[in-house]
């Protein structure tokens, strides 16, 4: 899983981020993992159980998530066999499968279903993710196995999508502090978990203003605005 703009879709537009694809060889999950966790029902790869989602499930399924996250991408990273595009970036762009699931679920109630509930947890794991996401992302070992095999990339056989994605992969692991040193790049996840924290409180604060709606049905209500004012709200009202 690319720490990719996920980090702000966690805060505010979870909607877009799509279902993961299934790990190949997953190990088995020792317990049940939370329902927003588990594989979807349905044709075309199912649905969210939306009549089973309880809010106060949210910061479970997040820690679990993570924890099933981080036990892919160890064993990925332990991997004894020799590097290779398949068990490196196809292998981490599979993982995170669980937290694929959980994103949209989330991004439902950070939108649609809003409430001072959500936005706690919001405000609680909007940090906290961003911080799991960029440690993961910047691990030393991490990036050694993706430098290896960009600097390698005209001897590996990869067709243009291949290529495209191990260079995507390399470039934004650099951006985002690879090359840095352990001190900097210290810096770099605190500025990243400060920036999550302050996005996640604006992005509340617009939900919150936008729940304090008037619904108007008296024009005279309406009295002392422009007239060119009020015809352009009727304008918009009409779609």
């Amino acid at each position: 899983m690319q720490k990719t703009k996920i980090i702000l879709a966690l805060c505010a537009l979870p909607l877009l981020v799509a279902p993961m694809v299934e790990a190949a060889q997953a190990a088995p999950a020792a317990k049940k993992a939370p329902l927003m966790l588990q594989k979807w029902e349905g044709s075309y790869d199912g649905v969210p159980a939306w009549d089973k989602v309880k809010p106060k499930d949210f910061p479970a399924a997040f820690e679990e998530g993570m924890k099933l996250t981080k036990a892919e991408y160890e064993r990925i990273l332990n991997n004894p066999e020799p590097i290779s595009f398949e068990n490196t970036i196809v292998a981490t762009e599979l993982a995170g499968k669980e937290l694929g699931r959980l994103f949209p679920v989330w991004g439902v109630h950070t939108s649609n279903l809003s409430n001072d509930q959500i936005r706690q947890y919001q405000a609680e794991y909007g940090p906290k993710l961003s911080q799991f996401f960029t440690e993961l992302t910047l691990d030393a070992r991490y990036f050694q196995r993706i430098q290896y095999l960009y600097q390698k990339r005209d001897s590996l056989g990869l067709d243009a999508k291949q290529m495209r994605l191990l260079t995507e992969t390399y470039d934004d692991l650099v951006r985002n502090g690879a090359l840095l040193n352990a001190d900097q790049q210290k810096r770099a996840i605190a500025i990243e978990s400060e920036l999550a924290k302050y996005f996640s409180t604006f992005s509340s604060k617009v939900l919150a203003d936008e729940e304090t709606y008037i619904l108007i049905e008296d024009k005279a209500d309406l009295a002392g605005l422009p007239d060119s004012y009020v015809a352009s709200l009727a304008d918009a009202a009409k779609g």
